[in-house]
Protein backbone atom coordinates (compact mmCIF):
# COMPACT_ATOMS: atom_id res chain seq x y z
CA UNK A 1 0.00 0.00 0.00
CA UNK A 2 3.07 2.09 -0.18
CA UNK A 3 4.41 3.68 -3.24
CA UNK A 4 8.49 3.25 -4.20
CA UNK A 5 9.75 6.56 -3.87
CA UNK A 6 8.23 6.69 -0.02
CA UNK A 7 9.38 2.67 0.55
CA UNK A 8 12.88 4.26 -0.67
CA UNK A 9 12.64 7.28 1.26
CA UNK A 10 11.72 5.83 4.87
CA UNK A 11 13.15 2.29 4.43
CA UNK A 12 15.55 2.29 1.76
CA UNK A 13 16.45 0.74 -1.29
CA UNK A 14 17.70 -2.48 0.35
CA UNK A 15 14.16 -3.23 2.01
CA UNK A 16 12.89 -2.09 -1.15
CA UNK A 17 14.91 -5.03 -2.88
CA UNK A 18 13.43 -7.41 0.04
CA UNK A 19 10.12 -6.75 -0.31
CA UNK A 20 10.97 -7.11 -4.67
CA UNK A 21 12.08 -10.64 -4.08
CA UNK A 22 9.07 -11.58 -1.89
CA UNK A 23 7.16 -10.72 -4.96
CA UNK A 24 9.22 -12.21 -7.70
CA UNK A 25 8.84 -15.79 -5.18
CA UNK A 26 5.57 -15.50 -5.03
CA UNK A 27 4.83 -14.34 -8.72
CA UNK A 28 7.06 -16.40 -10.44
CA UNK A 29 5.19 -19.46 -9.21
CA UNK A 30 1.85 -18.09 -11.25
CA UNK A 31 1.46 -18.84 -14.84
CA UNK A 32 -0.29 -16.70 -17.74
CA UNK A 33 0.44 -13.53 -16.33
CA UNK A 34 2.79 -10.64 -17.62
CA UNK A 35 4.99 -9.31 -14.63
CA UNK A 36 6.78 -5.72 -15.50
CA UNK A 37 10.19 -5.59 -13.29
CA UNK A 38 11.56 -2.03 -12.49
CA UNK A 39 15.08 -1.91 -14.22
CA UNK A 40 16.78 -3.05 -10.43
CA UNK A 41 15.10 -6.61 -10.89
CA UNK A 42 18.10 -7.45 -12.89
CA UNK A 43 20.92 -6.97 -10.01
CA UNK A 44 19.59 -10.33 -8.40
CA UNK A 45 20.48 -13.47 -10.07
CA UNK A 46 18.08 -15.48 -7.93
CA UNK A 47 14.68 -13.30 -8.78
CA UNK A 48 16.29 -14.01 -12.39
CA UNK A 49 16.26 -17.36 -12.15
CA UNK A 50 12.68 -17.95 -11.05
CA UNK A 51 11.26 -15.70 -13.59
CA UNK A 52 12.92 -17.82 -16.29
CA UNK A 53 12.02 -21.03 -14.59
CA UNK A 54 8.41 -20.42 -15.09
CA UNK A 55 8.17 -17.73 -18.07
CA UNK A 56 9.83 -15.58 -20.72
CA UNK A 57 12.23 -12.93 -20.24
CA UNK A 58 11.68 -10.24 -22.41
CA UNK A 59 13.82 -7.08 -21.99
CA UNK A 60 12.72 -3.98 -23.70
CA UNK A 61 15.98 -2.40 -25.42
CA UNK A 62 15.65 0.98 -25.37
CA UNK A 63 18.07 3.88 -26.08
CA UNK A 64 19.67 6.03 -23.70
CA UNK A 65 18.37 8.34 -25.23
CA UNK A 66 15.16 7.75 -25.74
CA UNK A 67 15.17 6.78 -21.79
CA UNK A 68 16.49 10.69 -21.03
CA UNK A 69 13.57 11.94 -22.83
CA UNK A 70 11.36 9.80 -20.21
CA UNK A 71 10.34 11.43 -16.97
CA UNK A 72 10.07 8.57 -14.73
CA UNK A 73 8.00 10.15 -11.33
CA UNK A 74 8.09 7.01 -8.92
CA UNK A 75 11.30 5.73 -9.62
CA UNK A 76 13.78 7.37 -6.92
CA UNK A 77 17.09 6.12 -8.76
CA UNK A 78 16.41 8.28 -11.97
CA UNK A 79 16.39 11.45 -10.16
CA UNK A 80 18.94 13.27 -12.32
CA UNK A 81 19.99 12.10 -15.95
CA UNK A 82 23.89 11.18 -14.44
CA UNK A 83 22.02 8.08 -11.99
CA UNK A 84 19.87 7.22 -15.73
CA UNK A 85 23.94 6.84 -17.27
CA UNK A 86 25.57 5.33 -14.37
CA UNK A 87 22.33 2.49 -13.89
CA UNK A 88 22.22 2.24 -17.64
CA UNK A 89 26.06 1.34 -18.42
CA UNK A 90 26.25 -0.87 -15.16
CA UNK A 91 22.84 -2.92 -16.12
CA UNK A 92 22.67 -2.93 -20.00
CA UNK A 93 24.51 -6.16 -19.94
CA UNK A 94 22.92 -8.13 -17.26
CA UNK A 95 19.39 -7.09 -19.69
CA UNK A 96 20.79 -8.52 -22.63
CA UNK A 97 22.43 -11.98 -20.85
CA UNK A 98 18.99 -12.76 -18.79
CA UNK A 99 16.75 -12.12 -21.93
CA UNK A 100 14.81 -14.46 -23.85
CA UNK A 101 13.42 -12.21 -26.45
CA UNK A 102 15.20 -9.06 -26.63
CA UNK A 103 12.67 -6.20 -28.52
CA UNK A 104 14.42 -3.33 -29.80
CA UNK A 105 12.14 -0.28 -28.54
CA UNK A 106 12.22 2.55 -30.64
CA UNK A 107 8.79 4.51 -30.35
CA UNK A 108 6.40 5.48 -27.55
CA UNK A 109 4.10 3.78 -29.62
CA UNK A 110 2.43 1.12 -27.41
CA UNK A 111 0.43 -0.89 -29.42
CA UNK A 112 3.66 -1.29 -32.29
CA UNK A 113 5.85 -2.81 -29.37
CA UNK A 114 2.79 -5.12 -28.21
CA UNK A 115 3.60 -6.34 -31.18
CA UNK A 116 6.34 -6.55 -31.63
CA UNK A 117 6.63 -8.45 -28.67
CA UNK A 118 3.86 -11.09 -29.60
CA UNK A 119 5.49 -11.76 -32.64
CA UNK A 120 9.20 -12.32 -31.13
CA UNK A 121 7.33 -14.15 -28.14
CA UNK A 122 5.46 -16.47 -30.71
CA UNK A 123 9.35 -16.98 -32.97
CA UNK A 124 10.82 -17.77 -29.48
CA UNK A 125 8.06 -20.50 -28.59
CA UNK A 126 8.26 -22.17 -31.96
CA UNK A 127 11.92 -22.09 -31.71
CA UNK A 128 12.29 -24.08 -28.81
CA UNK A 129 9.56 -26.38 -29.54
CA UNK A 130 11.13 -27.28 -32.82
CA UNK A 131 14.27 -28.08 -30.70
CA UNK A 132 12.61 -30.41 -28.47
Amino acid sequence: GTNIPEIFETYGENHFRDLEKKQILKQSKRVNLAISCGGGIILNEENMQLLKHNGIIVFLDVDLEMLERCNPKNRPLLKNKDNLRKLYNERISLYRRYADVIIKKETFNDKITQHEIEVKINEYISTKWSQS
